[in-house]
C-alpha cells in the first residue's frame, strides 16, 4: 500500500480514493511520529550527511513523506473544489515545499541504503521512480500556481475529474499487487505492458 501511495501521481490521485475510509494520512502521521521517537540516529555518513545503521530511519522518512504527500493532496482537492485561493497559495508556497523536501530526503536515504546493502545495478530504476515523482510535484506546483494567478477561473482537468474507487469490490485486506507503472498513472498502456504488469 505504501508503494502505491508514494508513487501515485500527486494531482491524479487515482489510487488513494480506494482508502477513503481508512484515514491513511492520519495513520502515516501517527506512524512517523512514533518512528521518530523510537529511531536512534547512531552515526552519520560523511558522504551523504544522512544517518546509517538504523532500519527504522528509512521507515520513518517513508512514513513522514507519505503523511505530508497524502495530507497535501487532500487539502489541494478541498481548496480547489471550494475555490479557496488563499488556502491554495499556502499549499503551494509552504506545504508543497515540505512535501518536496521530504521526498528529496527519502530519495537520498533510500539511495544510501541501497548502495550500502546492494550492488548498484537496479538503482537506476529506483531513481527513475523518484525522478518521476519529483517532476510531477514540480508540474503540480506550476499548474496550481497558474490556477491561483487566474483566481480560480481556469480549470485543472485532473482535479475536475470525478473521484472514483479503482477497485470497488475489493476490501483493504485484499488490495491487488501492482507494478510502478500502474501506481504512478492510470495511463498504463503507454508505459507498461499488461502481461508484465497485471492489474491483480
Amino acid at each position: 500500500m505504501a508503494k502505491w501511495l508514494l508513487w501515485e501521481d500527486p494531482l491524479l490521485n487515482h489510487l488513494s480514493p480506494q482508502l477513503r475510509n481508512a484515514n491513511v494520512s492520519d495513520y502515516f502521521g501517527q506512524l512517523s511520529s512514533w518512528l521518530s521517537e523510537n529511531t536512534r540516529l547512531e552515526k552519520e555518513d560523511p558522504m551523504t550527511g544522512f544517518m546509517k545503521d538504523n532500519a527504522l530511519d528509512f521507515a520513518w522518512k517513508t512514513a513522514y513523506a507519505l503523511y505530508l504527500k497524502l495530507s497535501w493532496q487532500e487539502h489541494v482537492r478541498a481548496a480547489y473544489v471550494s475555490v479557496d485561493i488563499e488556502a491554495m497559495r499556502i499549499l503551494i508556497s509552504q506545504r508543497l515545499l515540505e512535501v518536496q523536501s521530504a521526498v528529496h530526503t527519502l530519495w537520498r536515504t533510500h539511495r544510501a541504503r541501497w548502495l550500502d546493502t546492494c550492488k548498484p545495478f537496479g538503482l537506476e530504476v529506483l531513481e527513475m521512480r523518484y525522478g518521476t515523482l519529483r517532476i510531477r510535484l514540480e508540474t503540480s506546483r506550476d499548474r496550481l500556481k497558474n490556477w491561483v494567478l487566474n483566481e480560480g477561473r481556469i480549470g485543472i482537468d485532473e482535479l475536475d475529474h470525478p473521484v472514483t474507487i479503482p477497485y470497488p469490490n475489493i476490501d483493504l485486506n485484499n488490495l491487488p499487487t501492482m507494478c510502478w507503472g500502474r501506481a504512478a498513472t492510470p495511463a498504463t498502456s503507454s508505459i507498461c505492458h499488461y502481461s508484465l504488469c497485471p492489474l491483480i
